[in-house]
């Protein structure tokens, strides 16, 4: 039961990441995702992807991962993260 506090990837080599979606809240979680600052707000996303789904994150957007939260019988929250790097 993870979390990721919210942070700008502030990096001079990556320019973007891409999140792929790899479980489903109230299948695998119950509480917590990954969630982005939007007009001063921190605003969950999970509600809106499925299993699948894309993101791509723009370092210079704040976001993170709200604490995670499972019932005994959910797996939890997965995702496989693709980072995008200048040459």
């Amino acid at each position: 039961n993870g979390f990721l506090g919210k942070h700008i990837d502030n990096s001079p080599v990556q320019d973007r990441n891409f999140i792929i979606i790899a479980s489903k809240k109230l299948n695998d979680f119950s509480k917590g995702g990954l969630s982005y600052e939007i007009n001063k707000r921190y605003v969950e996303i999970e509600k809106y992807v499925k299993i699948g789904d894309i993101v791509c994150n723009d370092y210079k957007v704040k976001h993170g991962v709200k604490k995670i939260k499972s019932k005994k019988n959910q797996l939890g929250r997965f995702s496989v993260v693709l980072s995008m790097h200048k040459v």
